[in-house]
């Protein structure tokens, strides 16, 4: 019986089935990987398209109600809120 034993651990049709099985479930777990990278690839897709639209929007509205009179600086410094309520 032992002799039967080692010859299914060295059977080289064995061996390379096993093998087969590994590569086969390797495969599936990479195309699972690659499903999940294209889902998330489509849904960033999709969100920059909407951040555009929605950008292109907005720059349409601000085209149309042109306020020249505060200074982007303004905008870029918080204490300048400040300072006015302070006057």
């Amino acid at each position: 019986m032992v002799a039967m034993e080692s010859d299914t651990r060295t059977d080289p049709d064995t061996q390379l089935e096993r093998s087969g099985d590994e590569l086969e479930e390797r495969l599936e777990k990479v195309d699972a990987h690659i499903d999940d990278a294209n889902a998330g690839a489509e849904r960033h897709a999709d969100h920059a398209e909407s951040v555009e639209a929605a950008a292109a929007k907005g720059d349409d509205e601000d085209d149309e109600d042109d306020d020249s009179s505060s200074s982007p600086a303004e905008f870029d410094d918080p204490d300048a809120e400040d300072e006015e309520e302070d006057e």
